[in-house]
């Protein structure tokens, strides 16, 4: 072998193993983010840095929330469902006062709980309304292994309608979601419903998964989405089942 083509073996060498190292750390960095943002069991994950700014805000609650959460704890009745894909699924009850059709369902933002709406629980409660306070999949009570961004939730979301509806036919149902669960409701307005429900309302949401983490990604760790989110949504289609594009309010 002559002088010149053991050069260019190595460099064909040298250029096999340099895109096998830039394909480990891009899937490494892709199941990273997909953790990061979505699997609330993770080491590091979002909520633990959502939390530690909360507690260096030192921010407290009002008396209005204050309040409403400890009525949320003393009149909360359990409520479960079991998802099309068998994810056990968990909500709080609060059946109103005197005898109505009127339901007002309210949603939760992202790594929150129910009783993270409790001042709005209470406040639909207080108009003589029956209120269901679901936990989205992988938050409190609820199973599944992966936060689905309101994409998953929806379906969610629409099987509570159904058992609403089932027990009550002359329902009237309001949705109400704020943050992530907003993304959710507006999810959820695209899909087959009821004529029982009469009203979504949705606070802060998004347009897509793809659109949100491209801003979360630039705020909090200042990078372009391409290719790190192009691998996370990849990742993301392996282990939860559903893609950023896709999970969308608008298409």
């Amino acid at each position: 072998m002559d002088q010149s083509s053991h050069h260019h073996r190595k460099l064909k060498i040298a250029g096999v193993i340099a895109l096998v190292l830039v394909v480990a750390l891009l899937g490494f960095t892709g199941n990273f983010l997909f953790d990061f943002a979505l699997n609330p069991r993770a080491p590091y994950a979002m909520k633990m840095m959502q939390d530690g700014k909360d507690a260096e805000k030192g921010e407290q609650i009002d008396a209005e929330e204050g309040e409403a959460r400890a009525w949320f704890k003393e009149n909360r009745e359990s409520s479960s469902l079991t998802a099309d894909d068998g994810t056990e699924l968990a909500a709080w009850y609060f059946a109103a006062s005197e005898s109505t059709h009127d339901y007002a369902v309210c949603l939760h933002g992202y790594t929150n709980e129910p009783i993270g709406m409790a001042r709005y629980v209470k406040r639909f409660h207080d108009r003589g309304m029956n209120v269901l306070a679901p936990a989205a999949r992988a938050h409190e009570r609820s199973g599944g292994g992966y936060i689905g961004m309101g994409w998953p939730e929806r379906l969610d979301v629409v099987a509570w309608i159904g058992r609403i509806a089932a027990a009550d036919p002359k329902a009237r149902i309001l949705v109400f979601g704020e943050s992530m669960s907003a993304a959710t409701a507006m999810n959820v307005a695209g899909e087959s419903l009821p004529a029982n429900v009469k009203c979504i309302i949705e606070d802060c949401g998004y347009t897509s998964v793809w659109d949100e983490f491209s801003l979360q990604l630039k705020d909090v760790f200042g990078l372009p989405s391409f290719p790190l989110l192009d691998v996370a949504n990849l990742v993301c289609n392996v282990r939860a089942g559903y893609d950023f594009h896709k999970a969308s309010s608008v298409e």
